[in-house]
């Protein structure tokens, strides 16, 4: 009795130890993985603590790290979390009955706005069926098989990241809504939205500005016109934040992009330094809007996570359709419904555990398309 209490004993500190080894593992590889996205680190701290937050900037914008005492991690930027990351001590592809991962699966797409990670190794997801092995792998998903055995980690974790990072707020923040309770001069880069709001379309160069700042007439007698006009441009700034988080290149920040809105409410980049596409593209099933991601020259193999973690690394949203293509920007996979337009002759087949509900749409039924 005293043995079997002694042997507890010490399997108890063991596993309180290499949970808290992961959980510092796991911070460095998020640090790491923000690297790889662009972020640069501000000071000398480059683990984040309780009481110790680390700041890391890319293009004017600074994410806050900080890590609680139970070792969960959150990134916010200004004061508000995009996502938290929550490491696990069991490896949720180990050898289990298929009741007890399935009650595993069923817990963690419980959880919202975070990204689960736990020591898997890829032996053990070969021996899963192929969707409990797509939820158990999913950057997407926010489910991500983290171990100082695979070198893929890294790469694996940041494409897991550069969803809440970016993903998620082209899909939210385009177009940019400004209220605006007066006649606005005809543009191409706003447009009229709900009653008394304005959709900015994209940045507008120097010369689009003063068109509009003039229109203002400084000169004349002022009218309440003229006011709300003063106030609609003093809110530019505002916009023009918010805007260059999507026409930043994801892949190169100091790149200069040419932002194209389109009319059903999706955008296209392209960076004029590496070449990379980038933007929203509408599904013709769901009729939602997935965003997208293409490196010039890529060739990525969406057989399984582990293949895209080897051709993709951390430089991709939605997957490509399956088809070859002399294009420079291929066809896509819709991220939400897995819809492609050219499916089934281009060879993209129903995927199982690879729908999702997008962003605002909680409870969504996406295996109907939408009329």
């Amino acid at each position: 009795m005293v043995h079997e209490t002694a042997t507890a004993d010490r399997r108890r500190e063991d596993d309180a130890g290499f949970f808290s080894a992961y959980n510092t593992y796991v911070a460095l590889m998020t640090i790491r993985a923000l690297i790889i996205l662009g972020y640069v680190l501000d000071g000398n701290a480059s683990l984040p603590g309780a009481d110790v937050p680390v700041r890391l900037h890319r293009n004017g914008e600074v994410l806050v790290c900080t890590i609680d005492r139970a070792g969960v991690l959150t990134i916010s930027v200004d004061g508000e979390a995009l996502t938290r990351i929550v490491s696990l001590s069991h490896d949720l592809t180990a050898p289990v009955p298929d009741h007890t991962r399935q009650k595993w699966i069923n817990q963690i797409r419980s959880v919202e706005n975070t990204i689960i990670v736990y020591p898997g190794v890829r032996d053990e997801r070969r021996q899963l069926a192929p969707e409990a092995r797509s939820v158990l792998h999913s950057s997407q998903r926010g489910i991500v098989p983290i171990s100082p055995v695979e070198i893929e980690g890294e790469e694996r974790l940041a494409r897991a990241l550069r969803w809440p990072l970016q993903a998620a707020r082209y899909v939210s923040g385009y177009p940019v809504v400004l209220p605006a309770r007066t006649e606005l001069p005809n543009a191409d880069w706003y447009r009229a939205g709900e009653r008394g709001k304005v959709e900015i379309l994209r940045r507008p160069d120097d010369a689009e500005l003063a068109r509009l700042t003039a229109a203002n007439k400084p000169g004349s007698p002022r009218r309440r016109g003229d006011d709300e006009l003063r106030h609609f441009i003093d809110q530019l700034g505002e916009a023009d934040r918010r805007l260059a988080v999507l026409d930043t290149c994801p892949l190169c920040p100091n790149g200069r992009a040419v932002m194209t809105a389109r009319p059903d409410g999706t955008f296209v980049c392209r960076c004029d330094s590496c070449s990379t596409t980038w933007g929203l593209n509408p599904c013709g099933s769901c009729r939602e809007r997935y965003p997208f991601l293409w490196p010039r020259n890529a060739v990525v193999d969406t057989a399984h996570g582990d293949r895209l973690d080897m051709t993709a690394g951390a430089d991709l949203l939605a997957e490509p359709c399956a088809a070859p293509t002399d294009h420079p920007v291929p066809r896509f996979r819709c991220c939400w419904c897995d819809h492609c337009a050219g499916a089934p002759n281009c060879g993209c087949a129903p995927r199982p555990g690879h729908t999702f509900v997008p962003p605002g749409r909680s409870g969504k039924d996406l295996s109907r398309p939408r009329r």
